[in-house]
């Protein structure tokens, strides 16, 4: 038995155990995209054989191919690249594929859109408008954050990503349309000296409390507030460009039956919401992400009749300034 895929067997065995999915890279494109070029299609579309049989039934899988994979520009990589994908395709049919290509989406490659079914949007601006522009393809394909900016990086950014940075990247990419996202930390992806100190940090809860957050209601039944109708005023400024920190978009989204609404600020400022949105008497609550706690608004119940402005109680847990509006029809 090769020891090596013996060892991945054993890992992707240990996940399973702990209710884990694993992102599964075929093969690093940063580091291994020469080797592949030197092979040819027909060596890399074996290999993509022997793994999809391999791993076929491992039901804790997605596969992701890729990796900064910048070079899908230049015409003679693609066709080794996809011929993994197709290789592992055509004896494991049933496992989900995406990629993470160069910033931007993994279908801004079409020669990968007959291929992957989940679209991994990659930035280090705000995070929405990059997820927005994945949800909003005219051809329908499930959107989730592959990576933002990581905890204890910089890149994109004025200074070092703080939780608060995180959970911008967190809320604004869930609550714009993302089936979800991946967290990222500099030390345990790099295993820089001193990562087993580095696991436990500050921003490692922050997602946590996303999870538990979002896990508890109907995310899945949310519909963006893109034009406003909700939101109608404090929505801050929309960019695809500049830096986490330096932007202030709110975003928000609704079930269509209006029981639900829920709005993430990232700073301090009144929030005005058409009342009418909801479909009866309004349980209105702040939520602090930064220690996952609830605090009820005076007041609350509200009718839904009107406009109505809240604004948060002053600076969260962490003394920033960033809160969750959610608004609930008992």
């Amino acid at each position: 038995m090769n020891p090596f895929f013996a060892r991945c067997d054993q890992m992707i065995g240990l996940a399973v155990k702990y209710n884990l999915l694993v992102f599964l890279d075929p093969i690093k494109t940063g580091g291994w995209l020469t080797n592949m070029v030197n092979n040819g299609p027909k060596a890399c579309s074996d290999y993509g054989k022997y793994l999809g049989n391999r791993y076929r039934h491992f039901d804790n899988i997605v596969w992701m191919s890729g990796n900064d994979y910048d070079w899908w520009k230049d015409s003679c990589n693609d066709p080794v690249v996809t011929a993994v994908a197709k290789g592992i395709q055509a004896t494991d049919p049933q496992h989900i594929h995406t990629i993470e290509a160069s910033i931007g989406l993994s279908t801004d490659d079409t020669n990968w859109t007959a291929i992957v079914s989940l679209n991994a949007a990659y930035t280090y601006s705000p995070t929405y408008a990059e997820v927005l522009r994945g949800y909003n393809r005219a051809s329908t394909m499930p959107v989730f954050m592959v990576e933002a900016c990581y905890d204890f990086e910089d890149l994109g950014q004025e200074h070092m990503a703080t939780p608060s940075t995180l959970r911008r990247e967190e809320y604004w990419s869930n609550l714009s349309g993302a089936t979800g996202l991946i967290y990222g930390n500099h030390y345990t992806w790099t295993f820089a000296l001193g990562w087993e100190s580095h696991i436990d940090t500050p921003g490692a809860p922050q997602i946590a409390n996303l999870k538990s957050f979002f896990e508890s209601r109907r995310w899945y039944d949310l519909v963006l507030d893109q034009a406003h109708a909700t939101l109608t005023a404090g929505f801050g400024t929309f960019a695809s460009k500049g830096t986490v920190d330096g932007n202030d978009y709110a975003t928000a989204a609704r079930t269509q039956d209006g029981r639900l609404a829920i709005i993430y600020a990232p700073t301090i400022r009144p929030l005005t919401i058409d009342m009418t949105r909801l479909s009866g008497p309004v349980t209105a609550r702040w939520f602090d992400p930064a220690n996952a706690t609830y605090s009820t608004i005076e007041g609350s119940p509200f009718s839904n009749t009107g406009s109505r402005r809240f604004t948060p109680p002053g600076n969260n847990h962490d003394g920033d300034g960033d809160w969750v509006l959610v608004l609930e029809v008992n």
